[in-house]
């Protein structure tokens, strides 16, 4: 989905972008530097988002774990207000207390599809396995920070 108000045909900071973007959601924390910006979960069952501006790439990650790299900036705002929306949950697999494996998921239609997932090489798969669902809730649609 492509957003209508990122132009081509101009330069995008992805980091001022999604800075500008939240200023209509003054509940929602974040702290910033040159080149991250960290959007804090607003319950305790959501989960914190990172984009790093890495000049050539972005990253974003969600909880810490999950992740993607995007070759534009307009990609990753995008990923950022998918994350922020109630169309998007987070499905961890804990071994034990120890996160190994994020799965992205989106609401389409009636129901909960897989998207994306990333995962430890190592991890302590001798203990048992739980799942939890975490889910922001700061969008009421998919993939836009209005």
């Amino acid at each position: 989905m492509t957003d209508p108000e990122l132009s081509a045909d101009d330069p995008v900071n992805a980091i001022a972008e999604i800075r500008k973007r939240l200023s209509d959601h003054p509940d929602v924390r974040f702290e910033e530097t040159s080149d991250t910006i960290e959007i804090f979960a607003n319950h305790e069952n959501g989960f914190d988002i990172t984009l790093v501006d890495e000049g050539f790439q972005c990253t974003v990650a969600f909880d810490g774990g999950w992740h993607e790299h995007f070759q534009t900036p307009e990609e990753a705002v995008e990923c950022v207000g998918f994350g922020l929306s109630d169309a998007c949950r987070l499905r961890v697999e804990l071994g034990g207390i120890f996160p190994q494996r994020w799965i992205v998921e989106c609401f389409e239609g009636d129901s909960w599809h897989w998207k994306s997932e990333t995962g430890l090489m190592l991890f302590p798969f001798w203990r048992r396995k739980k799942i939890v669902y975490r889910q922001n809730t700061v969008l009421k649609k998919c993939g836009t920070v209005e």
